[in-house]
């Protein structure tokens, strides 16, 4: 994170947090986090900040999320132009290092995960160094039907299970029966899937039966058909929660203490209590005074837009939750 002048600083502490009105962003908080960006001044549509054509790939998972937040931003912000385009976050990688030299527009991404190793060296065999933002945190949830009789697991279980050629579901679930049990996974190409890969050490092989979809929606469906239990992102999860509900987790941490079963929250995530989390993060090759710069920057450090991102059951990177007596106002 760039150093930011005490002229600049001053301006946080002269503001409080208000409600989340109609618009996601508003006035004071886009020129709070464009003087954050370096002390710009301009008014909103005339600074490079917010002006522009700029395009995102964003990962499919949370495409929906980035729509209604560029929509605020282009509501505040007229000179601007964004369009969101929702693909794999392989794709999304891609796109970004297609279009790094591209002249007719500003081009950021937007991933539910970080860079893998071979993305990180095709950037750096380009001579490029991406700017990136940490917008949130999503949990990783494991989904199954309302009427399951599966009800919590563990994080070191659902490995177990993964890893197990014939699992069953009294691996995840010790009070359920010992009956056949199969999962719905997002493919290789996806971000849920990067972070399955980091918890099925040494050899990243899921060798349970799973099916393995393109599309992280159909997760949902398949599941709520009755073809397996499913593992996505949470943002995805709850889009679907009449059909699918998701199973308390817990943990076993690095001291060997075990930590009971939470669901997955805001606050279980910003607390550690939900252990499976996956960052939200952007990236750009663009100038640092451009649109695509100016859109990341309040996505990922707007006080309005990060409250948002906490409404829609994500942990925000930066605002603090706090608990609030009932009745009690701001």
């Amino acid at each position: 994170m760039n150093r930011t002048p005490m002229v600049c600083s001053s301006f946080f502490r002269k503001n409080i947090y208000q409600p989340l009105g109609v618009a996601v962003f508003g006035l004071a908080a886009l020129l709070a986090v464009l003087a954050f960006a370096g002390c710009e001044t301009s008014p909103p549509g005339t600074s490079r900040l917010t002006s522009g054509r700029l395009v995102v790939a964003v990962d499919e998972a949370y495409a929906p999320l980035f729509r209604t937040l560029a929509d605020s931003f282009m509501a505040r912000t007229p000179n601007a132009k964004i369009e969101i385009q929702a693909m794999s976050p392989r794709m999304a990688v891609q796109y970004l290092l297609d279009h790094y030299n591209d002249t007719t527009a500003s081009f950021a991404a937007i991933v539910g995960r970080r860079f893998l190793p071979d993305e990180s060296a095709a950037i750096a065999k380009a001579g490029l160094q991406p700017r990136h933002y940490s917008i949130a945190y999503d949990g990783l949830a494991v989904v199954v039907p309302t009427d399951s009789p599966l009800k919590q697991t563990t994080r070191e279980a659902l490995v177990a299970a993964l890893r197990s050629p014939s699992p069953t579901t009294k691996q995840l679930d010790s009070a359920a029966a010992a009956n056949p049990l199969s999962f719905v996974l997002p493919d290789q190409n996806s971000s849920a899937f990067a972070l399955l890969r980091t918890l099925l050490v040494p050899d990243s092989i899921v060798k349970a039966s799973a099916h393995y979809v393109a599309s992280p929606d159909s997760v949902n469906t398949l599941v709520a058909d009755g073809k397996g239990v499913g593992v996505v992102g949470w943002y995805v999860a709850h889009r679907d929660s009449v059909r699918l509900r998701t199973l308390y987790m817990g943990y076993t941490d690095s001291l060997g203490r075990h930590h009971t079963p939470a669901r997955v929250h805001p606050s279980s995530l910003v607390t550690d209590v939900y252990p499976l989390k996956q960052p939200i993060v952007g990236y750009t090759f663009a100038d640092p005074k451009s649109v695509a710069n100016g859109f990341l920057i309040a996505v990922s450090k707007g006080r309005e837009s990060q409250r948002y991102i906490v409404e829609q059951g994500l942990q925000a990177e930066n605002v603090k939750l706090q608990l609030v007596p009932t009745g009690a106002e701001e």
